[in-house]
C-alpha cells in the first residue's frame, strides 16, 4: 500500500512538472491559446526581421499577443486569410484548438477510419476533430463534439500535456546506445574496423582478420546503423579486402535505436543533361528543351553543395536554376519493443530561379526537373528536382529548413512536416508554380519507402479591364510561400501511404503578398470596388513587386505621390542601369525588365550599405556589376553571379561579412576599368567573409586583382581551362595557405600573391613561360 501511494505521489509529481503555467481564468481566449501553442512548441523567430507581416485587420503592434500572433503565423499554426479579422479576445472554440494543436503535432488517420461524431459533415476540419476525440483531448456529448463550444482551462491543459509527452518521444538521442538482433550465422564486423560501403553495394575492408566468403550474410555499419549483405564475390589484396554484395532484408531481426545517419554532400550525383521535345501550340512547331548542368560546387568548410542548372529553348537561354544544400541528415529511431518507429530528413536549402522565357504556348513542358541525387550508402538516397508551372518570366528566391518524415508509435500515424524560413523574395509577370522537391527514397530495418518534401511559390495574376470610366485596368498579383510534404512508405511490413499535405497554403503561408495596380500605379485599395482585404505593405520586407506592373512605384490609394522603388538610367541602346533600390526587402529579386527596358548592369552603390538585404538574385540580362554596387551589405549571404556577366567593379561586395562562397562565371573579363597599382582595397569582394571561390570551366584569363584584399580565402578552385593569371589576381589573401595551379597555365603577371603572408608554397605548371 505505501510503495502504492508513493507511485501515485511521484506521478502526480510528473504530471505537474508537464503543465504548463496556469490559465488565469477557465475559458481561454484564442490570443491565450495561440501564445501557449508558442510556448510548448518553442517556436521563436531570432530575426524580428525574418517575421511575417500582420495579415489581420484587428491586431497591431500595441496588444499584447502580437508577437505571439505573428510567430504562430510563421510557424503555419493558423489558417486565415489575409485581411481577416482574428479575434484574440474571443473564446477559443474546441475546433479552433483541435485545428491549431494538430497542426504542430500533425497526427494523421488511416485511410479506413471513420469518424465517431455526429458533425463531421457541417465542421471545416473534419479530420483533426476526430483525432482529438482519439486522443481523448474532448469527451464527447453523446455523439456530439460542439465544435463551437469553447475550451476550458482543465481542457486545455490536458492538451498540452498530450503535446508534451508527444514532443518528448520526438527527441533523438544521437548517443543512445542502440542494439540490434541477427540471424544466427551472420558476422558481424565491428563499427571500429575500417569499411567503406558504396551506393552500389560495394564494400571496401581494411585489417579484418577473419575474413569474408563468398555465400556469407555479413553486416557493417554506416553511422552506426547496420546494413546486412550477402557476399557474392571476393576479392583479397595484403590487407584490403574488397566485396561485391546486395542488401539481406531478412539478416537483422529486431532493434532498439536512434541517432542520426551521415549524409555526404560531396557525393551528390548531378543530373548533367535533360533534353525534350516541346510544341509550341501557336505555331505548331516543336523544338528542343535542354536542362544541362552549368556548375556544381562543394565547400567542405562550410560543408555546402551548390549545384546550377541552365535551361535553354531551341538553343535560346530561358533561365537558371540554383539549389544551395547542407545539413541534410536522415534522423531514425526504431524499437520492435514499442512498436514504434520515425524517419525524418532535414536539410537547409536554398533556391535561386530566373527564367526569362514564357512558357505559356508551349506544351509538353517538363512539370518536374531532376537536379540529381545523394546515395546514402547501404540505407537509400537523396532525390533533388524541381517543379515547375510556368506562364511568363519570373526571378525568386526562398532560403529556410525543409523537414520531412513519418512517425508511427503502436497505431498512431503522423506525418512530421515543417519548413522554416529565413529569406523570401519574388517578382513575377503572370502565373506561376516553382517548388523544390527533395525526396528520401529510405531502406531502414522496419521503415522503407519514399518520404518526400516540397517548398517553392505559388503567383496568380488577374487583369479586369473596363470600356469606360477611370481605371481603365485593374490588376491584381497575388502570391505565397507553399509547402508540401507526404509518403509512400511501409512500417513493421505495414504499407502507409500519406498523399500529399499542406504545410503552407495560401490562407496559412508566413509570406503572402498582393499587389493591386490601377492603370499602371501600385495602389492600397480598388477604387473599381473590387474585393480587396489586404495589399501588401510598401514597408514590408517581402514588398518586390514587378515593375511591369506599376514602373516599381506606388501610391497610397492611388492619391500619393508615387514613390520610385527601382531608380534606373537608359543608355543609348535603349538598356537600364539600375541606379538605387529603394526598399527594404530581406531578398531581393532584381527585374530583368523596367518599364520596357532590358536591365543590363547594376550602377554604382546602388544597393550600398543596404543590411535587410540577405539574398540577392540577378536576371542573367544583367552584364555587368559596377564598383561599389553591393559594398556593405553586410547580412548579404547568398548571392548568384549573373551568367552572362563581363564586368565587376571594385569593391562591387566589398565588406559583405556575411557572403562565404562565390561562383565566378567564366564570361567575366574585367574587374577594373584601368591598372592603378595592386591594393588590398581593390578586389570586387575585398574584406568580405568569402572563404571559397569557385571558377567556372571554360575561363581562360583570371582578372585582375579579382579576389585582391580577400582576407579570409581559404579555398580556390581554377578551371584546368585557365592559361593566364592577371597581375594582382591574389594579392593581400592573408588567409590563403596552399592553392593549385591548373598545369596549362603560361602567364603569371606582376604581384599575382602579393602579401599573401601565409602561402607556405606553390608549384609553377611545367609550360609556364611568363
Amino acid at each position: 500500500m505505501r510503495r502504492k501511494l508513493i507511485s501515485t505521489l511521484l506521478a502526480v509529481a510528473m504530471l505537474t512538472a508537464l503543465l504548463p503555467t496556469a490559465f488565469a481564468a477557465d475559458t481561454v481566449t484564442r490570443a491565450e491559446w495561440i501564445s501557449r501553442l508558442v510556448e510548448t512548441f518553442s517556436m521563436t523567430v531570432e530575426d524580428d526581421s525574418n517575421m511575417p507581416d500582420n495579415y489581420f485587420s484587428d491586431i497591431s503592434e500595441a496588444d499584447s499577443c502580437y508577437r505571439d500572433i505573428l510567430v504562430a503565423v510563421e510557424f503555419g499554426v493558423i489558417d486565415l486569410e489575409e485581411g481577416e479579422a482574428f479575434a484574440p479576445n474571443e473564446s477559443a472554440t474546441r475546433e479552433f484548438a483541435a485545428r491549431t494543436l494538430n497542426s504542430c503535432l500533425q497526427f494523421r488517420l488511416d485511410e479506413d477510419s471513420e469518424y465517431t461524431y455526429s458533425e463531421a459533415d457541417s465542421v471545416t476540419y473534419p479530420d483533426d476533430i476526430q483525432i482529438a476525440v482519439n486522443r481523448n483531448w474532448f469527451a464527447l456529448s453523446g455523439s456530439d463534439f460542439l465544435p463551437e463550444k469553447a475550451i476550458t482551462a482543465a481542457e486545455a491543459q490536458t492538451m498540452l500535456n498530450d503535446a508534451k509527452s508527444v514532443l518528448a518521444d520526438d527527441e533523438i538521442d544521437e548517443n543512445y546506445n542502440s542494439t540490434y538482433e541477427f540471424e544466427d550465422g551472420v558476422i558481424v564486423i565491428p563499427e571500429n574496423v575500417d569499411t567503406v560501403i558504396d551506393s552500389g553495394y560495394t564494400v571496401t575492408i581494411t585489417d579484418y582478420e577473419p575474413g569474408i566468403a563468398v555465400g556469407d550474410t555479413f553486416v557493417v555499419y554506416n553511422s552506426g546503423y547496420p546494413v546486412a549483405l550477402d557476399a557474392l564475390s571476393v576479392d583479397t589484396l595484403d590487407n584490403v579486402t574488397v566485396i561485391s554484395a546486395h542488401k539481406n532484408e531478412d539478416a537483422i531481426t529486431a532493434a532498439d535505436s536512434e541517432g542520426s545517419i551521415d549524409i555526404d554532400l560531396e557525393d551528390f550525383e548531378a543530373n548533367e543533361l535533360s533534353t525534350y521535345t516541346i510544341t509550341n501550340t501557336e505555331t505548331l512547331e516543336t523544338e528542343e528543351m535542354a536542362i544541362e548542368l552549368y556548375s556544381i560546387d562543394y565547400d567542405k568548410a562550410s560543408e555546402t553543395l551548390t549545384a546550377s542548372q541552365n535551361i535553354s529553348v531551341g538553343g535560346a537561354a530561358a533561365g537558371t536554376v540554383t539549389v544551395r544544400l547542407k545539413n541534410l541528415k536522415l534522423d531514425h529511431k526504431e524499437s520492435l519493443k514499442t512498436f514504434s518507429a520515425k524517419a525524418i530528413v532535414t536539410a537547409d536549402t536554398t533556391v535561386t530561379t530566373e527564367i526569362s522565357f514564357d512558357f505559356g504556348s508551349y506544351a509538353g513542358i517538363p512539370s518536374s526537373i531532376t537536379l540529381g541525387a545523394i546515395p546514402i550508402a547501404g540505407v537509400g538516397a537523396i532525390s533533388l528536382s524541381m517543379e515547375y508551372s510556368l506562364t511568363g518570366g519570373v526571378s525568386m528566391s526562398w532560403d529556410g529548413e525543409l523537414k520531412a518524415g513519418i512517425s508511427y508509435d503502436d497505431g498512431d500515424l503522423r506525418l512530421i512536416k515543417g519548413y522554416t524560413k529565413k529569406g523570401f523574395s519574388f517578382t513575377a509577370e503572370a502565373q506561376v508554380r516553382a517548388g523544390l522537391r527533395l525526396a528520401a527514397d529510405i531502406d531502414l530495418v522496419f521503415v522503407k519507402g519514399v518520404i518526400y518534401g516540397t517548398v517553392g511559390v505559388k503567383m496568380s495574376f488577374k487583369l479586369d479591364a473596363f470600356d469606360s470610366g477611370a481605371p481603365k485596368s485593374c490588376v491584381t498579383i497575388k502570391g505565397y510561400l507553399y509547402a508540401q510534404a507526404g509518403a509512400s512508405a511501409s512500417v513493421f511490413g505495414q504499407s502507409i501511404p500519406i498523399e500529399t499535405q499542406d504545410i503552407f497554403t495560401e490562407s496559412n503561408s508566413p509570406v503572402r503578398v498582393v499587389y493591386h495596380y490601377e492603370d499602371g500605379v501600385f495602389v492600397s485599395s480598388c477604387a473599381r470596388g473590387l474585393s480587396l482585404k489586404y495589399t501588401t505593405s510598401t514597408s514590408s520586407r517581402y514588398f518586390n513587386p514587378s515593375p511591369s506592373y506599376g514602373q516599381g512605384s506606388y501610391g497610397g490609394g492611388g492619391t500619393a505621390e508615387p514613390v520610385i522603388i527601382w531608380e534606373y538610367k537608359v543608355d543609348n541602346d535603349g538598356n537600364a542601369t539600375i541606379t538605387k533600390y529603394r526598399s527594404n526587402a530581406s531578398a531581393v529579386a532584381v527585374p530583368s525588365k523596367i518599364d520596357g527596358y532590358t536591365v543590363t548592369k547594376i550602377g554604382s552603390s546602388a544597393f550600398y550599405g543596404n543590411t535587410a538585404i540577405r539574398s540577392v538574385t540577378m536576371p542573367n540580362t544583367v552584364t555587368e556589376i559596377e564598383h561599389e554596387a553591393f559594398e556593405n551589405c553586410t547580412n548579404l549571404s547568398n548571392v548568384n553571379l549573373p551568367t552572362n556577366i563581363t564586368v565587376l567593379g571594385y569593391q562591387a561586395f566589398s565588406g559583405c561579412s556575411s557572403l562565404t562562397e562565390i561562383f565566378i562565371p567564366k564570361t567575366l573579363e574585367n574587374t577594373n576599368r584601368y591598372w592603378s597599382g595592386v591594393k588590398a582595397s581593390n578586389g570586387p569582394f575585398c574584406n568580405s567573409g568569402i572563404v571559397t571561390a569557385t571558377v567556372e570551366d571554360g575561363m581562360t584569363k583570371l582578372p585582375y586583382e579579382l579576389f585582391a584584399g580577400m582576407y579570409n580565402l581559404k579555398n580556390v578552385i581554377l578551371p584546368d581551362t585557365l592559361i593566364e593569371i592577371q597581375a594582382g589576381a591574389f594579392a593581400y589573401c592573408t588567409s590563403l595557405e596552399t592553392i593549385e595551379l591548373p598545369q596549362y597555365i603560361t602567364e603569371i603577371e606582376h604581384e599575382v600573391f602579393y602579401n599573401c603572408t601565409n602561402l607556405s608554397s606553390i608549384s609553377l605548371p611545367p609550360g609556364i613561360t611568363t
